[in-house]
């Protein structure tokens, strides 16, 4: 007990020592026992006495007066509740000792890290985690490292973030390499958290003496389960130690629950469990992990694991280390041989070559071993991965996909060797992913490559998931978008790793900071992606306007070097918004260059619009983007660039009353008539509909020659309007999964491209159809804009010419086509 560890360390303190051994504290039923309140002021007094007593140093009558009251008030911590034992060896022979009546006990020992000036502010927020140095070399089951990764969930991890919240006992199945100080779902934003006692950061600090020691503070951590807080520091030392020590302030140390995991997990199959989802530790609980005295030996395995590897006996994990091998405790190169080479696509030095792109392949991850992994934004997986590499010739930006394979895929690439950290792109969940089937799959867009360079590229699973999966590479042209003349810069200035965005992050800082956005105004924007405290973030721009009586239809559009997206919200706390209780009234996903348009009727008030990218990684500072808006009474229809394409034809309407579509008129048809014979090699659609309730309205359009192509029928549900609405086959959304006002392209119901092939001369039929009662609106215009491999011969019904005067005068008429009022003369007449 602590009473007799200053004996045992400090038999020159006679007075203390006498003093402690003779205090005989009663037994107490702590189920009977009222808790004790301490005040601040008697809490200091314990603290000073109790670092005396613990370093064997003279006490007053007055501090053992002190402790004396103390102890009995807290009697259970020393009597029945603790572990007080030794632990271990494991396979490796780390040990673990508490402080329990022994000479071997665990010494306490609290140095305060919250207001220490020369302590670093560690992770906040829910799952999160940083990279901290160590300031020196720690030797951690045979490797050294010199820092460490903190979590808010009470791991410390080496080599690779971790940061599950779902603890798991030690087994030799685990392979997490990590010291479990208080493995539990933990939460940093209760009312009391932290070292301001008010949920604010700082949560966790670190410091180091950048000589041989290391401190982890977590201050008044709020598990997710059960009830109270916990307070504990973490000791590393150069030496191998390490000390888990829970504060002896029982208002520090309140937690009532039985779900955390205490332990070591290493590398490979080993590890140490002090306890899991069990009670036993209480304020002042001390448990150190000693390593083994002296370095155990083993097998080594070294060399080329793509060739074979080569084997050694009894070497120590240092020494296995410094052939970069792969080591196994008490083992032999006969009891435990070599693991044979790998398969080709298990590793980048062996993996499956790309020769050149465009390029396809297919395969299953399953059955292949788990080798890599990579933060985008999560980490932590232990999902088999296949490799491929890819040298280019000459630079390129390619597109790297997955978005057809079949199951929950993670996709990333190395330039090189692959070490943690170091990817160039990475993507776990792309939205939209062009062709995909399901959720869930990967994409890279316009990814820069160097000649000579060999790229390591790793198909890959989220979390344990494997499958059938179709990687596809194809050469882009990289999106470059110029600001627009008149348009303003958006204004924010810095970029790149750890940046807090105080410009215009909206409710992703604290205080909340937003940019605005009038009518008329054209923004010329950036956006990228970034590390923050070892995680991966992206720069998300908020945009605050407001709406008017007199303007209350908005029309916002957004074109992006990058694959982006654009959500708008009601004004609304911030709170409600990043908690999802006020739901977004737009949400559009965008590729590169492909412009996107909201355009609705809002009813006055303030608003958000938010740009941001869809990746988490990959994209370079100052990416731009151009955001417009455009505000109109509700009234007006909007003026579209569709007419002024070439070979384009239009209908338009005189007013609302043209083109009615009522549920009183069963079919609304226009006609559109083509004058000219092109032979059609592509054609698109738009158009510009005012109608309350989409999903009412089936349109069609019916070639000259019979061929019906359905356009939309019954898409957008409750939503208004389609608003410069292009029906293109080449497009990236189906019309099926856009939202209204559906300003932009879309893929068509059925293909455009049934009409390829036929003459285009003569009446077009668009028909809308009303399926329902109680929505009306009008068709504001109509234009067809095609594309084609020849203008057809004119067919002539008569033609003369007529000499006098010095003068030649042709007469013509056509068979088909109207409004010829030029044609060309070939030599040979026709």
């Amino acid at each position: 007990m602590r009473k007799l560890m200053a004996l045992c360390l400090v038999l020159a303190m006679v007075a203390s020592a006498a003093w402690a051994a003779n205090v005989t504290k009663p037994v107490v039923n702590v189920s009977n026992v009222a808790p004790v309140l301490v005040s601040d002021v008697q809490m200091d007094a314990v603290k000073s006495a109790l670092l005396k007593y613990e370093a064997g140093e003279f006490l007053t009558a007055g501090e053992k007066s002190v402790l004396e009251t103390y102890w009995n008030s807290q009697d259970s911590r020393y009597e029945g509740n603790g572990l007080d034992a030794t632990g271990g060896p494991d396979a490796y022979g780390y040990t673990w000792v508490d402080n329990a009546d022994n000479p071997n006990d665990a010494p306490y020992e609290w140095m305060e890290l919250c207001g220490d000036p020369s302590a670093f502010d560690g992770p906040s927020g829910d799952d999160a985690a940083i990279l901290a140095p160590l300031g020196f070399n720690f030797t951690y089951y045979g490797t050294v490292y010199t820092g460490v990764y903190l979590s808010t969930n009470g791991t410390m991890s080496f080599g690779t973030s971790f940061s599950n919240w779902s603890n798991v006992c030690i087994n030799t199945t685990n392979t997490n390499n990590m010291i479990c100080a208080y493995w539990d779902d933990m939460i940093t934003a209760g009312a009391s958290n932290g070292c301001n006692g008010n949920g604010t950061t700082p949560f966790i600090r670190y410091w180091s003496d950048n000589a041989g020691h290391f401190i982890a503070q977590y201050q008044k951590m709020d598990p997710y389960s059960g009830t109270g807080v916990t307070t504990f520091q973490v000791h590393i030392r150069s030496n191998g130690t390490i000390k888990v020590v829970f504060s002896d302030d029982p208002t520090e140390y309140t937690h009532a629950s039985t779900s955390a995991t205490v332990g070591l997990e290493a590398a490979g199959a080993n590890g140490l469990q002090y306890l899991c989802n069990v009670a036993g530790i209480v304020p002042g609980r001390v448990i150190q992990f000693n390593p083994p005295s002296q370095d155990p030996t083993g097998r080594c395995c070294y060399g080329d694991p793509c060739i074979g590897y080569d084997c050694a006996e009894n070497l120590t994990a240092l020494e296995c280390a410094a052939l970069g091998g792969l080591w196994a405790v008490g083992a032999s190169c006969t009891s435990s041989p070599c693991p044979a080479p790998a398969p080709q696509g298990d590793l980048c030095c062996n993996a499956f070559p790309v020769p050149g792109v465009p390029f396809t392949a297919t395969g299953t991850t399953c059955g292949f071993a788990n080798n890599y992994d990579a933060v985008c934004p999560y980490a932590g997986g232990t999902a088999p991965d296949v490799v491929y590499s890819f040298t280019p010739a000459v630079d390129m930006d390619v597109t790297f996909s997955l978005c057809l394979s079949g199951y929950d895929t993670k996709l990333y690439i190395y330039d090189g060797a692959p070490t943690p950290g170091g990817e160039i792109a990475c993507n776990d969940d792309a939205s939209p992913c062009p062709g995909s089937t399901g959720s869930y799959r990967s994409l890279l867009e316009c990814v820069p490559l160097l000649a000579g360079h060999n790229y390591c590229i790793v198909v890959d699973g989220y979390g344990t998931a494997c499958g059938d999966y179709v990687l596809t590479m194809e050469e882009c042209v990289a999106c470059d978008i110029v600001c627009p003349e008149g348009s303003r810069p958006e204004g924010e200035v810095g970029c790149g790793d750890e940046y807090v965005d105080n410009f215009n992050g909206g409710c992703n800082v604290d205080p909340p900071a937003f940019g605005t956005i009038g009518c008329g105004e054209v923004v010329c924007g950036t956006a990228w992606t970034f590390l923050f405290q070892g995680a991966s973030y992206r720069d998300t721009d908020w945009y605050l306007f407001t709406v008017t009586e007199d303007m209350d239809s908005n029309l916002f559009c957004l074109t992006t070097e990058f694959a982006g997206a654009m959500y708008i919200f009601p004004f609304a706390p911030c709170a409600d918004i990043n908690g999802g209780v006020v739901p977004p009234i737009y949400f559009a996903a965008t590729e590169p260059c492909v412009e996107i348009c909201f355009d609705a009727c809002l009813l006055p008030g303030d608003y958000i619009v938010i740009v941001l990218p869809q990746a988490f990684t990959g994209l370079p500072c100052e990416s731009q983007y151009v955001l417009s808006r455009t505000c109109r009474p509700c009234a007006e229809p909007f003026v579209c660039d569709c007419p002024d394409h070439p070979n384009t034809h239009c209908e338009y309407a005189l007013d609302n009353t043209t083109y009615p579509i009522s549920d009183a008129i069963p079919t609304t048809f226009v006609t559109i008539n083509v004058p000219i014979e092109y032979q059609i090699t592509d054609l698109n659609v738009c158009l510009d509909i005012v109608h309350t309730y989409d999903g009412d309205l089936e349109i069609t359009l019916t070639s000259p020659m019979g061929t019906v192509v359905d356009l939309s029928m019954g898409n957008g549900g409750s939503g208004d309007n389609f608003t410069c609405t292009t029906f293109d086959d080449e497009a990236t959304t189906a019309i099926g999964s856009g939202v209204a006002p559906f300003s932009g392209s879309f893929i068509p119901d059925s293909p455009l491209a049934a009409v390829d092939g036929e003459n285009a001369v003569g009446a077009w039929v668009l028909a809308i159809t009303d399926l329902y009662g109680g929505d009306d609106g009008w068709l504001n215009w109509v234009c067809l804009t095609f594309e084609y491999d020849e203008i057809l011969p004119v067919a002539f019904g008569s033609f003369d010419a007529v000499a006098g005067n010095g003068l030649v005068t042709l007469n013509w008429n056509t068979l088909s086509e109207t409004d010829v009022d030029h044609f060309e003369l070939s030599r040979n007449g026709s």
